[in-house]
């Protein structure tokens, strides 16, 4: 956490296996995370750490907030960049870079992560 009004908001019943990176940086950078999400070795990021400027002097890389529903799955080496929004009972995909909106229930996956499946549901169940 970076920055002056920063916050990390998560959810009851999250858990977190190997590496999580939660990074909210910059003044006023909101992460909030739902409740009953699974995270595993996955990176969350509100800012691009260093600024970037136009040939005007305009910075281009603006900050923007993060926020993950209730009940997503967020697979093994995802990347959640800054701006993004995954709604209720979304899964990201293994190795997956989150650049843009995810609806709810849906699979998305790749790099840039892209959706592959709608109207999914999905458990924490084991099956073995």
């Amino acid at each position: 956490m970076e920055g002056n009004n920063v916050t990390i908001e998560i959810g009851d019943g999250v858990t977190f296996t190997r590496d999580v990176e939660l990074c909210a940086q910059e003044n006023g950078s909101i992460i909030s995370i739902g409740d009953d999400v699974m995270f595993s070795n996955i990176i969350i990021r509100t800012s691009d750490s260093h600024p970037i400027y136009n040939e005007t002097g305009t910075r281009i890389n603006l900050p923007s907030n993060v926020k993950i529903g209730n009940h997503v799955w967020v697979s093994p080496n995802s990347k959640i960049f800054k701006g993004v929004t995954v709604g209720d009972g979304a899964i990201i995909g293994a190795d997956s870079l989150v650049t843009k909106d995810v609806d709810s229930c849906s699979l998305a996956v790749g790099h840039p992560a892209k959706t592959v499946k709608e109207n999914i549901k999905w458990t924490r169940e084991k099956l073995y």
